[in-house]
């Protein structure tokens, strides 16, 4: 169950889905089965106790296990709302995947980007995605996240401090862009069979807001960071307690390495 709270506290996860399961899945509000009634989906609000509005949901996968006629829970997963599509290649399912979760090496469809996403609700599709183009609608949940005070002090903590010239060639590199994104394989040079795999990415901070986000009694400071990516506005959950936001502000920069969720579903779930 790919919560990926390591974005918002240091609390056990465990407390949090124990909670959400005793909670949260008394209140679903809205629902998706299969023509075949296999899989079927249902998400209650993530609410901002600041505002009492909703900024994401709470995303439920049950399974229909006809063998032994019962219904099993499969995945629990959390998003962020976004208003905005992107347009995505899901050009290889990745060893990692699950019936509970998949994950893809995908690439925008416009400039050709390559990044890692993990699928939330994924039934409302109920073919074979590998290889498809499919407009979605993308978070991100990072473990590890930096706030720059512009391109030129990320990039000098990339070690680009200098122009770098290419073997010989004349040609120089300043460094990475502020729309950089790649699999998080890239700089670590190994991919872990064992960890949910995640990108590395690059945004100028378009705006923010603050947030409180409770799992009862336990309350979580947080800001949810809009930023201007390769794949669009990319809403971001950012703990308090778990990054240095020091001088967060409009046009600042963030390097971070996250999970990137690529949601099918921007509201309600489609009525057949």
């Amino acid at each position: 169950m790919p919560l990926h709270l390591e974005a918002l506290t240091e609390q056990n996860s465990s407390e949090i889905l124990t909670w959400i399961l005793q909670e949260e899945l008394q209140s679903i509000n809205d629902a998706f089965v299969q023509s075949n009634k296999r899989y079927f989906l249902g998400t209650t609000p993530l609410v901002n106790q600041k505002t009492d509005k909703e900024i994401g949901k709470y995303v439920f996968t049950f399974f229909s296990n006809i063998e032994q006629q019962r219904n099993e829970i499969l995945d629990l997963d959390i998003t962020l709302n976004n208003d905005s599509q992107i347009e995505l290649q899901f050009a290889k399912k990745l060893p990692q995947s699950s019936a509970s979760n998949e994950y893809y090496e995908a690439v925008t469809v416009e400039t050709e980007q390559h990044l890692i996403v993990e699928t939330v609700n994924r039934y409302v599709i109920e073919s074979e995605i590998e290889g498809k183009n499919v407009s979605v609608y993308v978070c991100a949940f990072p473990y590890e996240l930096t706030v720059f005070d512009d391109e030129r002090a990320f990039n000098k903590f990339c070690g680009f401090e200098n122009a770098v010239e290419v073997a010989n060639t004349g040609m120089f590199v300043h460094g990475l862009g502020t729309n950089f994104i790649a699999p998080g394989e890239v700089f670590n040079g190994k991919e872990n069979d064992d960890e949910a795999p995640w990108s590395f990415v690059v945004g100028e901070v378009e705006s923010f807001s603050d947030v409180t986000i409770a799992f009862g009694e336990n309350k979580h400071e947080a800001y949810i960071i809009y930023l201007n990516t390769a794949i669009g506005t990319l809403p971001t959950l950012a703990g308090k307690e778990m990054f240095d936001m020091q001088g967060l502000s409009k046009g600042k920069i963030i390097g971070m390495n996250a999970y990137i969720k690529a949601n099918f579903v921007k509201d309600k779930y489609p009525q057949k």
